[in-house]
């Protein structure tokens, strides 16, 4: 039973590796999620993309949850009553797990900010898309007050010459 332990150890630290790496991915994401927010011409296809593959990323990352779940909990009762037998393994997959932890805490914060700004850009959006809806309202105004002053009536003109 020891080896197997011993091979399922190994399963869950090169599972979280690879849960590093995907996390790596998403805040790399996230960057440039902040860099497309943070540029004047906004583009809205490269966010698109972006957002797709950081839900593929996320994705992956449930089935990693999922299939570290599944071999914990193989193992759990001999990995908990003989911890020592498994002191190496145990103590990389706590180091691999606090790190997982800051990669965490490192994307949640980032999603703060690019949350923030994004409601920031689309409320510039909504306000210049407003005045435009203003702009075109006065202007229709305009031009329906000037084309009734093209069709003068006679009572205007002045008749006591």
């Amino acid at each position: 039973m020891a080896g197997d332990v011993k091979t399922y150890l190994n399963i869950l630290i090169d599972s979280s590796k690879k849960k590093i790496n995907v996390l790596n991915s998403i805040i790399d994401m996230e960057e440039k999620q902040k860099k497309i927010f943070k540029t004047d011409l906004f583009d809205e296809d490269a966010l698109s993309e972006n957002l797709k593959e950081k839900e593929n990323l996320i994705a992956e990352l449930n089935i990693l949850d999922a299939g570290f779940e599944d071999v914990y909990d193989i193992i759990k009762d001999e990995v908990t009553t003989n911890p020592q037998n498994y002191a190496d393994s145990i103590g990389e997959l706590k180091q691999l797990i606090k790190d997982i932890v800051g990669k965490i805490v490192e994307v949640r914060a980032l999603e703060g900010e690019n949350k923030t700004k994004a409601e920031e850009h689309f409320s510039k959006m909504r306000t210049r898309v407003k005045k435009s809806r203003m702009s075109k309202n006065v202007a229709s105004h305009y031009y329906k007050s000037a084309s009734k002053l093209k069709n003068v009536d006679s009572q205007f003109i002045d008749k006591w010459k």
